[in-house]
């Protein structure tokens, strides 16, 4: 404990407020008594107003008395008395500071077990966290079963002929290019522009989607049969739809330029396999973007998702273990330098205890002598108080003449303090 930090942050500061406070109290106190020439210059005894104000700061005596000691007692039970036994000890029997490096090591011991104990608790808890047990489970399963179709098919990789962001340009693209034509074919019903672009707008979506789900449904029918069915009844539709709208564009362009029908028959086959051409070319880019196992591409890609997220979390997982594993190799650490210091201070206890002694013994006669000066200080503010009552009195007064108690000394105040005894041989040295 650091005796001016502890008083002076708080003991002091509620003294100071005291003192000004009175300070201010006196000189009120004198302008008032001095307007009425009080007290009389007859007065032979000190007046009730100057006993009361000495009684505050002998007041704050007693307080210094009471905290002080407290303070000083409390440095010889915690600090002085305790190594003066274990000195004594020591002098007297042999063998103490055997025993007492026996109950270091065995105090070592047991702080050592409780943190390796602490520390696999906290492992534990770690290991079983309830979202990383979660995450292990579902991770296991689907490596289970990914492991159970590679083994079947004879392949951990899907077999993909493109990237997947160059099929999505083909497909965009495909959509992109049917806008323009299909645009044209339905202005021949004229209907608002916004309907136009509506309708156009379905197949730019629809031909992109079915050549998608042609080419998936080729390439991986021999695992679902009906996949078979399903290409067919879309290979029909989209020719049909590309027939239609052919004939659509040749009536419109016929009605345009003011020509019979026959003589856009070109025109007609030219645009329908322009149509079944971006038809095949989704189609195909689809059918070499799609493994030919259904369920492998599934397992496959649940597995991927799954791997991605347990290692994350198992990253997680291990950043909480290695700050789990620091923490105890730091406690470690400080349980081992506390022994070693311990098992220093054992093996030079005579001397350490002799300096530890001397050092608590100093350090109660500088809070001794700390209080001491704090009393002394009391005392001058006390007859600073007053002396500033009777000048403001003095100055105030008609007839200027002071009342013939104040040729006496102002009255000490009891000192407390002051007697306590110190410990050091040489207390002065210490002040």
């Amino acid at each position: 404990m650091n005796t001016e930090s502890y008083y002076r942050a708080d003991f002091e500061k509620e003294f100071q407020d005291l003192h000004e406070t009175t300070i201010v109290e006196c000189k009120e106190k004198g302008q008032e008594d001095g307007r009425r020439n009080s007290p009389l210059i007859d007065t032979t005894f000190q007046t009730p107003y100057e006993k009361g104000t000495m009684e505050k700061y002998q007041s704050y005596i007693e307080t210094i008395a009471s905290k002080g000691g407290q303070f000083l007692q409390e440095i010889f039970d915690k600090e002085v008395f305790p190594l003066e036994e274990e000195l004594n000890r020591l002098e007297n029997d042999p063998d103490y500071s055997i025993n007492k490096l026996e109950e270091e090591k065995r105090e070592l011991e047991r702080k050592l077990q409780q943190a390796r104990e602490n520390h696999q608790d906290d492992l534990k808890v770690i290991e079983n966290e309830p979202s990383w047990i979660e995450s292990k489970i579902r991770y296991d399963e689907i490596n289970k079963r990914f492991k159970k179709v590679t083994d079947r098919v004879g392949r951990q990789e899907l077999h993909i002929g493109m990237p997947k962001w160059i099929y999505f340009i083909i497909i965009f693209a495909i959509g992109i290019s049917e806008l323009p034509i299909n645009y044209q074919v339905f202005v021949s019903f004229r209907e608002t522009p916004l309907l136009t672009f509506i309708m156009a707008c379905i197949l730019v979506i629809a031909l992109p989607v079915l050549a998608h789900f042609s080419g998936k449904f080729l390439r991986q029918y021999k695992e679902n049969k009906t996949y078979l069915w399903l290409l067919a009844i879309i290979f029909i539709g989209i020719t049909s739809l590309s027939y239609f709208t052919a004939v659509l564009r040749k009536i419109y362009l016929s009605q345009k330029a003011g020509t019979s029908i026959e003589e856009l028959n070109n025109d007609f086959w030219t645009f329908f396999i322009i149509s079944m051409i971006i038809y095949l070319v989704g189609s195909i880019a689809s059918f070499v973007t799609h493994d030919p196992s259904i369920e492998f591409t599934h397992v496959f890609n649940s597995y991927k998702k799954e791997k991605k997220k347990y290692s994350l979390k198992s990253e997680e997982k291990y950043e909480i273990e290695k700050e789990e594993r620091d923490r105890y190799n730091i406690e470690i650490k400080k349980i081992q330098e506390g022994y070693t210091i311990a098992r220093e201070r054992i093996e030079n206890l005579l001397e350490t205890l002799r300096l530890d002694i001397a050092e608590s013994k100093s350090k109660h006669d500088k809070a001794l002598e700390y209080f001491r000066g704090f009393e002394q200080r009391v005392v001058s503010s006390c007859k600073e108080a007053i002396n500033a009552y009777r000048d403001t009195n003095l100055t105030y007064r008609n007839n200027h003449k002071q009342p013939k108690y104040w040729e006496d000394k102002i009255p000490n105040l009891e000192l407390r303090v002051k007697y306590y005894k110190e410990l050091s041989p040489n207390p002065k040295n210490n002040a």
